[in-house]
């Protein structure tokens, strides 16, 4: 939950948080080769112009509710159509074309971008890429589009507009060409008016003079199951080197690829396996250009078959079976003015029924536009710091989230003495987290020292849950010493496991629980806060909290037992004729 960003970096997470994708079928994308044109030549949107198209699969993503894009065939710049954007009057307006899967623009290198436009739009907006690995942590390098610059004029006729991607990169020096989320992006921070914006024939053009590299990476090395499951094996390797770059990693399973890592990640979690089944796995990595490195050594790994079920035992609740303030002996009040973090709007109270109460036998986060104490805002928020601090087990809460596009809801853990330094050193743990104007999605991440939002590699996921608003859920961590679990309903979207020191696993310590809305906010508030909505609750049923006792686990052939959720490390190796287990037991 914790993030804090200044003005430049919320308009980098605005355009990427809010690029809803929308499938079109009246545009033509992605023209078919003409062999008269030069192969230097990317087609991102033309119904004339073909060349070399820059990926096969492109689709187009509008800014939900801000602009609307149709096929424009009055007065094409070429061809038959264009298209079509129009603002809708929101405060920000956006869309992009999304490449699927995402796209490199390392040959492009020194060219140029190009698209044709036609407006009396009259104010300036900018265009431009998106790169990076997580769905709010992209880098957008943007160019300000006014009249005069770059061949645009926003007289009615239409211009043809030619960037260097170099002026673009000078613009976001963290941009990563070599992964590119969105290829074409063009957006407002504040809607002027609502005139139509004509664009056609968008493309990318290579410079003559680029030689791309061919040096390929070098073979990753030292691959070893660390966690062996039933129906999943968790595996790591040592990084590979190359002389511009590791981009990523293809992994592979009996000989088919099955997924991907990006350059931070040097581990994989293959998921979906049978139990009592040997597998083999490798790994290649790749470079910008998409060199790929030899094949690593195959990893071959039999699955467990566990004996047993994983058992559960309450250790604390809270059922709040009473009615009034929340109970003092388990909760404490953040008493906290807007903008203390993550530009956020609301003040947090304390001990204000309005905001925090038991009633109905569960508790009502509510979020309110009623300017108490001169305050637009107000939201509750409590943590259990000091009455309710645990390591390791099952924490989890039944709750029905807020509705609302400017709400930011969250369970989630913060640590509660802080043992590696301040945040992000000491870890952070986002059960659940969710934003009101991407109604259906839930989210799981943690933050670590190696892992983080400002340095574009925390890790996470997302899972769908339609009804969240609208009916309870159990949002749940399951937490041992070598790897955290993220549930809905029971059911497993997200996995992390233990890989190293404190910068990648703060997680041996005691953390304390969180409840809260946020209202706006660099997460929240990318789509603005619509004042309709208000007042709006999140309710929770319960929150509590399981000791785990794991079940035992033996690789087939074996009278070995292992217990299964409390390995730490599992290595099969031959040293002098013999298979040798190195495994830790529980105590």
């Amino acid at each position: 939950m914790k993030r804090r960003m200044n003005y430049s970096v919320f308009v980098v997470m605005l355009i990427v948080g809010i690029l809803i994708p929308v499938i079109s079928n009246n545009i033509v994308i992605n023209a078919s080769a003409d062999e008269e044109e030069p192969s230097e030549k990317a087609i991102v949107y033309s119904d004339l112009t073909a060349g070399d198209p820059l990926q096969a699969d492109i689709r187009w993503n509008e800014w939900e509710g801000t602009v609307a894009v149709s096929n424009y065939t009055d007065d094409p710049y070429e061809g038959s159509n264009s298209m079509c954007i129009t603002p809708t009057g929101s405060l920000w307006w956006g869309m992009g074309v999304e490449a699927i899967p995402r796209e490199s623009l390392y040959l492009w290198t020194g060219g140029e971008f190009v698209f044709s436009i036609k407006t009396i739009y009259s104010g300036a907006f900018v265009v431009g890429f998106q790169s990076g690995i997580h769905p709010t942590t992209h880098v957008d390098a943007f160019i300000p589009i006014v009249p005069g610059r770059y061949g645009y004029e926003n007289d009615g006729n239409w211009h043809q507009v030619q960037i260097p991607i170099d002026d673009i990169v000078e613009e976001a020096p963290m941009v990563d060409i070599g992964d590119l989320a969105n290829v074409f992006v063009i957006m407002d921070d504040g809607a002027v008016d609502n005139q139509p914006i004509y664009v056609d024939d968008i493309y990318y053009v290579k410079s003559p003079d680029f030689e791309p590299e061919t040096e390929k990476p070098t073979k990753p090395k030292g691959l070893q199951a660390t966690y062996i499951y039933d129906t999943r094996v968790h595996f790591t390797w040592e990084p590979s080197s190359d002389n511009i770059g590791i981009a990523g990693y293809n992994i592979y399973q009996d000989g088919v690829e099955i997924g991907s890592t990006t350059k931070v990640k040097n581990s994989y979690t293959a998921l979906n396996l049978t139990a009592g089944t040997t597998y083999s796995f490798n790994v290649r990595a790749y470079d910008i250009p998409r060199n790929l490195s030899p094949m690593s050594s195959t990893l071959k790994v039999t699955t467990m078959i566990y004996e047993g079920t994983k058992n559960l035992t309450l250790v604390w609740s809270e059922e709040f079976n009473y009615t009034g303030l929340p109970d003092s002996s388990i909760w404490n009040y953040e008493d906290w003015e807007p903008g203390k973090v993550n530009d956020e709007l609301q003040k947090y109270t304390k001990e204000r029924l309005e905001n925090t109460r038991v009633e109905d036998d569960h508790l009502i986060i509510e979020a309110r536009r009623d300017f108490y104490n001169g305050y637009e805002y107000t939201s509750g928020r409590l943590t259990s710091q000091n009455k309710g601090d645990w390591k390791y087990g099952r924490i989890e809460a039944k709750i029905m989230l807020p509705v609302g596009i400017g709400t930011w809801p969250a369970f989630w853990m913060m640590p509660t003495d802080s043992k590696y330094g301040g945040w992000p050193d000491s870890g952070e743990i986002d059960i659940l987290e969710h934003v009101g104007y991407d109604p259906g999605e839930v989210h799981g991440t943690v933050h670590t020292e190696a892992y983080n939002w400002p340095a574009g590699t925390q890790v996470g996921n997302s899972t769908t849950v339609e009804d969240c608003q609208y009916n309870y859920h159990v949002y749940a961590l399951e937490w041992t010493e070598d790897k955290m679990e993220w549930y809905v309903d029971d059911n497993l979207y997200f996995s992390f496991y233990k890989e190293g020191s404190s910068d990648v696993w703060p997680f041996d310590q005691e953390f304390y629980v969180i409840l809260n809305i946020a209202i706006g906010g660099n997460w929240g508030g990318v789509e603005g806060v619509n004042n309709s909505i208000f007042p709006t609750s999140m309710l929770v049923d319960y929150v509590r909290v399981y000791s785990i006792e794991s079940p035992i686990g033996h690789i087939p052939g074996s009278s070995t037992s292992i217990p299964g959720y409390r390995i730490e490390l599992l290595l099969i190796s031959i040293f002098f004729g013999l298979v040798i287990l190195k495994k830790k037991f529980n105590t």
